[in-house]
């Protein structure tokens, strides 16, 4: 599936996503990165392809409060609104890899012995047991956020009701805001950890470089997310570029 401009006479040009096989495609190796080096997001090219509009959709509609799918098939989370539930999924792995942080900077406290100490164990170092306190709770305060969004879109969606675009802002600023929060634990656990969860074969380090990397996408970009939710609060209407 990809996103295409499409242009008609006597119109402008509108977004569509167009299903097309893939030995159509060239893939282009690009994705050389520091994190999220397992997701593979290379590039792909194509010449002269051409789709079938009955195997394209209006970015619009799929997005919308009706998207298309939802008039033939009955289950409810096929009219769930697009871009919050993949905001909301998408932000995920962050938590999942803040949570496996403070669970790897536990196991490594436990058995720590200080360096250059006369055998001075970490666990009993007040500074370190402060600091797992820290990130437990700013996992768990993590987790509550990214449960409530998801709560909202689900009670919604589930009961027949649609999430207008212009009342979308909350659920884009939780979903940044959950990556922003992950991020915190993943810091305090390696601040506090050593050098040597600086070793490639240790999760610690991959988790940090996934979760900078992850912060970089356009819908956990904290500044252009917050902007976008403020002004919708303060009553201006959405834009079509903005992803809602």
């Amino acid at each position: 599936m990809v996103n295409t401009m499409v242009e008609r006479d006597g119109g402008g040009p509108e977004s569509r996503f167009c299903l097309a096989p893939i030995d159509g495609f060239e893939i282009v190796d690009v994705w050389h990165t520091s994190g999220m080096r397992g997701t593979g997001s290379n590039d792909v090219a194509c010449e002269d392809l051409f789709v079938p509009e009955e195997c394209t959709v209006l970015a619009a509609d799929l997005r919308g409060d009706n998207p298309p799918g939802a008039t033939v098939h009955p289950e409810p989370f096929t009219s769930y609104a697009f871009t919050p539930v993949l905001c909301m999924v998408a932000a995920s792995p962050a938590l999942g890899g803040a949570e496996a942080a403070v669970d790897h900077f536990r196991d490594l406290v436990r058995d720590r012995v200080l360096p250059y100490s006369l055998g001075e164990r970490q666990a009993e170092q007040q500074g370190s047991q402060i600091r797992l306190a820290e990130a437990r709770a700013t996992v768990r305060a993590a987790h509550l956020v990214w449960r409530d969004a998801i709560d909202t879109i689900c009670d919604v969606h589930d009961e027949g009701g649609t999430i207008a675009r212009v009342d979308r802002g909350p659920l884009r600023l939780a979903a940044a805001h959950v990556v922003k929060l992950s991020r915190q634990p993943v810091t305090i656990a390696a601040d506090g950890a050593g050098a040597s969860v600086y070793f490639e074969s240790h999760p610690l380090q991959r988790i940090q470089r996934d979760l900078e990397t992850l912060k970089g996408h356009v819908v956990y970009d904290w500044d252009r997310t917050a902007q976008l939710a403020g002004k919708l609060e303060l009553g201006a209407e959405p834009l079509l570029t903005d992803m809602l």
